[in-house]
C-alpha cells in the first residue's frame, strides 16, 4: 500500500465530517409513483449521500411513499421490525407530492432513524435499565432536584415497557461491569422520525486538549434521570389526538472517554415539537470502548 509523503499531526480531539453513508447497507426506498421518486434522487451520487437506494417493491423496502393520485398527497410506511409488531406500518403524518424539498426530508430522516436505532456496539449485558413512575409533593416545580415521595415498580420486562401516558418517570441505569462509563440516553419516536437526548455527559476541555471530564458511571454504580445528582427532569410520555397507542425507545450509547454524540439528535420532519415523549420541561462515537442498550417503552391510554 503507498502511503503519502506527507505527516500530519493528529490532535487528541478533532471533528470529522461524513460526507456519504460508507460501506453500510442503503436503506431500501419504494415509491409507488417511479417518476416521482427519480425527481427526488435523480443521480447515483445524490442517493449515496442521502444512504439509499430503489426497492421495486414494499416487501423489499425499508420505507414506502406511497402516492394518492387523486388528491396528490403522500403518505408513508416504514417496515421495521421493532415497531410494526406495535403500531403497525403507517405513520400518522402526510403531505403534498409535490413538495419535494419535505419529501426529501422524510426519506433522509427516516433512513438516519432506522440506523440509530439499529446500530450497535459491545454487548453490554452486565449494564441494566429500570423505568419507574415517581410522584413528587403537590405543588413541585423543580422536580429534578428533588426526591420523590413515592416510586412505582421497574415497568420493563425483557426490556419491553408498557407505561401510561401523562405521567411523570424516572429511569435508573446499573452498571455492573468493571468500567467506568460515559452513558448518552435518547429516545427514538419512531412515528415521528425524531431522536431527543434526555441526558449527555458534559464535555470540558482547551482548544487542541482532550476533555478530562469524570465518568457519571464508575464501576458497580447506578445513575438515576429524572431526579437526583443529574438535574434532568422526569419524562413523560404523550399520544397524538386520536391516537390510543404508541411506541418509542430509550437507547443508551456508553464509551469509556467523552464523545460528542449531538450528532445523532434530529427534530421531526413532520412536527416542531415531539408530542409522544419528552423531558418534563419543555457521528461515530471516537471512544477506545463503546456499546448500546435498548428498551422498548409501549405508551397507551390506561
Amino acid at each position: 500500500m503507498d502511503f503519502p509523503d506527507e505527516v500530519y499531526d493528529v490532535p487528541d480531539l478533532f471533528y470529522a465530517r461524513k460526507l456519504t453513508n460508507g460501506p453500510t447497507k442503503p436503506f431500501a426506498v419504494y415509491c409507488s409513483e417511479g417518476d416521482l421518486i427519480e425527481r427526488l434522487f435523480p443521480d447515483q451520487q445524490t442517493r449515496n449521500n442521502y444512504g439509499i437506494t430503489f426497492a421495486l417493491s414494499p416487501t423489499s423496502s425499508n420505507f414506502s411513499i406511497l402516492v394518492d393520485n387523486i388528491s396528490r398527497t403522500v403518505s408513508f410506511e416504514r417496515y421495521n421490525s421493532l415497531v410494526v409488531p406495535h403500531i403497525g406500518s403507517r405513520l400518522p403524518f402526510s403531505m403534498r407530492a409535490n413538495d419535494h424539498s419535505a419529501l426529501r426530508k422524510v426519506v433522509e430522516c427516516a433512513a438516519n432513524f432506522d440506523r440509530h436505532l439499529k446500530r450497535s456496539g459491545e454487548d453490554m449485558r452486565n449494564i441494566w435499565m429500570e423505568l419507574r413512575e415517581v410522584e413528587f409533593e403537590p405543588g413541585s416545580s423543580d422536580a429534578a432536584h428533588q426526591t420523590p415521595r413515592n416510586m412505582g415498580r421497574n415497568l420493563f420486562e425483557n426490556d419491553i415497557a408498557l407505561a401510561p401516558v401523562d405521567r411523570l418517570f424516572s429511569l435508573a441505569i446499573f452498571n455492573q461491569t468493571s468500567l467506568a462509563l460515559y452513558p448518552h440516553v435518547f429516545y427514538l419516536d419512531p412515528s415521528e422520525l425524531s431522536i431527543s437526548a434526555w441526558y449527555t455527559p458534559a464535555i470540558g476541555g482547551r482548544p487542541g486538549k482532550s476533555g478530562l471530564v469524570d465518568p457519571p458511571m464508575l464501576p458497580k454504580s447506578v445513575l438515576t434521570l429524572g431526579y437526583g445528582d443529574t438535574a434532568t427532569e422526569p419524562w413523560i410520555f404523550g399520544l397524538r389526538p386520536g391516537e390510543n397507542v404508541d411506541v418509542g425507545f430509550f437507547k443508551v450509547f456508553f464509551t469509556t472517554s467523552p464523545s460528542d454524540f449531538s450528532s445523532l439528535l434530529q427534530d421531526s420532519p413532520f412536527t416542531a415539537v415531539s408530542r409522544a415523549g419528552q423531558p418534563n420541561k419543555p457521528s461515530s462515537p471516537m471512544a477506545e470502548f463503546w456499546g448500546t442498550k435498548i428498551a422498548t417503552v409501549i405508551h397507551k391510554k390506561l
